[in-house]
């Protein structure tokens, strides 16, 4: 028995032994394949080829791997990137060291349970054209990187920033192919030493820099581009030295910083918290960079502060400095901004949200905006690039009474009653307390000088005809004006009601005063040459209209026709101008007055009269003035403008002192076709005259005309049109009197009941 025993034990023995040998032989085939396999696998195309498929989105090159175990790979020289959105990423890497789950296989879920690398470098830029994403669906690979760990990061790039040292860093991350989740999980790196370059210039130089983040699991359709900032949380902490910035003026005209090579250090210190699209509460930031200005003896510095608790507190601070364009800069600001949510899609509604005070001097390359602050007024255009001196207070966004900008240049236009004025202008804006019961608490106005200024007929498409200097214009708010006014329609009235101006001019040169004929009735007055001042004195509304004030035109050694006749002398127009209505365009112009000083004067025989003066007051007279194209629309006129040119119509009665009565006794007749008595109507000396005048296109009516003085008596009435003239006269010297029927060309005398033949014949107003 014993020896069954003993055969069967030597028997078992050596089959457990070969079935050993025969599993480690197996297992070491399998791993030498494997080994075989996974090595050419990696060293070979064939590996980027199976993992590259898609290498516009994602690559990974590698210049040499090893895998000694199954899930187990290490890769020198890596380097993975690729584009998403606008933006172009890329990791490279000296070695890199990685176990692969592989039980996750089973649930399609490429996992990496843990990641060494070493001499990382990132760089993140972007694209020239957008990569549309790939349409989702379900089902997806899911890529985990459980840990990435790296104690050498070397570099990261953003565009022209570039921050370089040797930090450590760790990063978890997931992502669901084919438009599933994404997901970052607590990620940290630290840098104790490095440097933050731009565009290859030094801009910090810091002792410690730390970072914190991460974000939530989210899919393209809940959050993409900058609203993935939405689904972050991040904390920055960073200690160290700021080098010297320069400003320098684009062509575009903004101002911008870039690094100076200047000596002079700074230092920045901030611990920033971002949580979901919100600045965290005990975020601050303390940073001040030096600004090498044009004297090397005078250093500025450019401070800015941030403080978070409930709100956000700004402080910025830039004293004088001049910039490589010449052009001086400052700033100083404190503001809050209520709340600490920082709106992604429209910062400027970070605007409503803001209180404090601005004080700062800055270039902007428009400044349009500060018409339609300031004057927003459909006949007032200010534009062009400029600085601004400006100190602000707001009180939730809106300036408060107080505030004032300056600007030392910027361009002007104005269209006032069918002419444009424009020039470059120095601007001065002030808000006002508001009037009592004034909804908008504040009253903007806006004061423009130009040093130098023109005149443009036809709202500009015409004639440049006056040029002068300092012309001061101006502009009050009496309420806050809508644009939208003009397009209601009583728009023109209510403008009007909330916008005032003031137009003021003195002596501005007309080199020639034939320019005035286009308002003229053109047969029977009008200038042939002549130099001329101009000055005026206008109150405009919102609209742009002329409410009152007064234009003065003075010329000397002026040529006129008027009613056949050739005047040469010095003349003086000073036309007053009082809004009757807005809507027609008629004008009270009591007041004006028309002076006519050491006249030369030829009459219809040839004859010259010298050192004639006349003194024309308007006491009582109403002028309608109508744009091109108006005076069709009006009341349906089937009428053409003539030439395009403003039509002025005048109704009124004058009272009239002149040196003789000789002008008027001229328009009816030759001297030699009169009486021999009459000329010494002539010869009495000043007359006194008063009459109603009527002008309305080329036609001149006078009449109820009364001329007298203790010696004689004339009484007149005549229509003038074209080259057609018809009236009466009536003259009396003593028992001696005569009547004359102008009939165009024709004259005929009545000596015989001269004046009741003068009164019988119809007036020609009525």
């Amino acid at each position: 028995m014993s020896a069954s025993l003993t055969r069967t034990a030597v028997s078992t023995r050596p089959a457990w032994r070969k079935a050993l040998h025969r599993t480690l032989l197996v297992l070491a085939a399998a791993w030498l394949a494997y080994l075989l396999l996974g090595n050419l696998f990696l060293n070979t195309p064939v590996g980027p080829w199976a993992i590259n498929r898609k290498p516009e989105r994602v690559q990974v090159q590698w210049q040499s791997a090893l895998t000694v175990w199954p899930g187990q790979v290490m890769a020198w020289n890596l380097d993975v990137g690729g584009h998403t959105g606008t933006t172009l990423w890329k990791i490279r890497g000296d070695r890199a060291h990685g176990r692969l789950a592989l039980l996750a296989l089973f649930r399609k879920e490429l996992r990496f349970a843990s990641v060494r690398a070493e001499g990382i470098e990132i760089d993140i830029d972007r694209g020239a054209e957008p990569m549309a994403p790939s349409p989702a669906r379900q089902g997806g690979w899911v890529v985990r990187f459980d840990r990435i760990t790296s104690g050498s990061v070397r570099a990261g790039r953003l565009q022209e920033l570039t921050l370089e040292g040797t930090g450590h860093a760790e990063f978890g991350f997931s992502k669901q192919m084919h438009g599933g989740p994404m997901e970052i999980t607590t990620s940290t790196a630290r840098f104790d030493g490095a440097r933050v370059t731009q565009a290859g210039d030094t801009l910090l130089e810091l002792d410690t820099l730390s970072a914190r983040f991460a974000m939530d699991s989210h899919t393209r359709e809940q959050a993409s581009g900058i609203h993935k900032l939405l689904v972050t949380v991040a904390e920055l902490d960073f200690d160290g030295r700021t080098t010297a910035l320069r400003l320098e003026e684009a062509g575009d005209e903004r101002i911008r910083l870039h690094p100076a090579a200047d000596g002079a250090m700074g230092h920045a210190r901030g611990r920033i918290g971002w949580q979901r699209g919100e600045l965290a509460a005990g975020s601050q930031l303390d940073w001040t960079s030096p600004l090498p200005g044009s004297d090397s003896k005078n250093d500025d510095s450019l401070v800015f502060g941030l403080e978070v608790d409930h709100d956000i507190h700004l402080r910025a601070s830039l004293p004088d400095h001049l910039t490589s364009n010449g052009d001086t800069l400052a700033l100083d600001a404190d503001l809050v901004l209520a709340g600490n949510a920082i709106p992604l899609d429209d910062p400027r509604t970070l605007l409503p949200r803001s209180s404090g005070h601005l004080v700062g001097r800055w270039q902007f390359d428009s400044l349009k905006w500060i018409g339609r602050y300031f004057a927003d007024a459909p006949w007032l255009v200010l534009d062009g690039a400029g600085r601004i001196d400006a100190d602000v207070r707001l009180v939730d966004g809106e300036p408060v009474a107080g505030s004032r900008i300056e600007v030392p240049g910027i361009d002007v236009v104005a269209d006032v009653m069918g002419n444009r004025m424009q020039g470059r202008a120095r601007a001065e804006g002030v808000l006002q307390p508001a009037g009592e019961g004034d909804k908008g608490g504040i009253r903007p106005r806006l004061d423009l000088r130009l040093e130098r200024f023109a005149i443009i007929a036809d709202a500009g498409r015409g004639a440049r005809y006056v040029e002068g200097r300092d012309l001061r214009l101006e502009i009050e708010a009496v309420h806050g004006l809508d644009r939208s006014l003009l397009e209601q329609d009583d728009g023109a009235v209510r403008a009007g009601e909330a916008l005032r101006a003031r137009l003021r001019f003195s002596d501005a040169d007309v080199p020639d005063l034939r320019v005035y004929n286009r308002y003229l009735p053109r047969s029977q007055l009008r200038f042939e040459g002549g130099r001329g001042l101009l000055s005026g004195d206008l109150s405009l509304d919102g609209a742009g209209a002329i409410g009152r004030g007064w234009l003065r035109v003075r010329g000397r050694d002026t040529r006129l026709h008027a009613a056949g006749m050739a005047l040469r002398g010095n003349i003086d127009v000073n036309t007053r101008l009082r809004r009757a209505d807005l809507e027609d365009g008629r004008f009270n112009i009591d007041g004006s007055q028309i002076r006519l000083d050491n006249i030369s004067l030829v009459e219809p025989d040839g004859r010259t009269r010298r050192g004639w003066w006349a003194r024309v007051d308007l006491d009582r007279a109403r002028l309608d003035w109508r744009l091109p194209g108006e005076a069709r629309a009006k009341k349906g006129s089937a009428q053409k403008d003539k030439d395009g040119a403003t039509e002025v119509d005048i109704n009124g009665h004058a009272r009239i002192a002149m040196k003789d009565v000789g002008f008027l006794l001229a328009l009816y007749s030759q001297r030699a076709d009169y009486p021999k008595w009459v000329p010494r109507l002539v010869d009495a000396g000043e007359a006194r005259v008063t009459g109603d005048v009527q002008w309305r296109d080329d036609i001149l009516i006078l009449d109820n005309l009364v001329a007298d003085n203790d010696r004689f008596d004339v009484r007149a009435r005549l229509r003038l049109q074209g080259r057609q003239r018809r009236g009466n006269l009536y003259a009396r010297w003593g028992v001696l009197g005569m009547a004359v029927d102008l009939d165009d060309t024709r004259s005929e005398l009545h000596l015989v009941r001269a004046r009741q033949w003068y009164d019988a014949q119809p007036s020609l107003l009525r």
